[in-house]
């Protein structure tokens, strides 16, 4: 049985714990480990609205819309994207599939594939409820390894 002191100490630490500000902690989802001319891929299927959080893209100066699109008329197409191999981590489930889990503030760098990136942006801004469903095709290479 705890003593007194072990109880006291016990709530301090429980308090201060809640006292830290909370954060997003991770994305997990499932996926597929590929392997391809000696190099290891990761296919994921996250919500638009998710991938927008952790993939950055190099924006380059060009006019924005002048309406904003609907998610049906978004074409969203597969994208390549870099990321640091200690930066998230895989869980094989055999036969190729895996889960990836995505700590929060991971960031990845959009390599192809976003041309739509500017109005999924713009229609998360004005409607963020449709980019929470729509799912994108996301192929994860590995830093150092393209």
């Amino acid at each position: 049985m705890p003593n007194l002191s072990e109880f006291e100490e016990f709530v301090t630490r429980s308090q201060s714990l809640v006292n830290q500000p909370v954060y997003h902690d991770e994305f997990v989802y499932p996926g597929l480990v590929i392997e391809q001319a000696g190099r290891q891929w990761l296919q994921i299927t996250p919500p638009l609205g998710e991938a927008l959080q952790f993939l950055q893209y190099n924006l380059v100066e060009r006019p924005s819309p002048e309406t904003c699109p609907t998610i049906d008329e978004l074409e969203i197409s597969p994208v390549t994207a870099r990321v640091e191999r200690h930066a998230i981590h895989v869980e094989s489930l055999g036969k190729s599939m895996c889960l990836v889990t995505i700590p929060g503030g991971t960031k990845m760098q959009v390599i192809t594939g976003a041309d739509w990136w500017d109005p999924a942006v713009q229609l998360m801004k004005t409607d963020p409820d449709a980019t929470a469903t729509q799912q994108v095709l996301l192929s994860l290479v590995f830093e150092g390894e393209d």
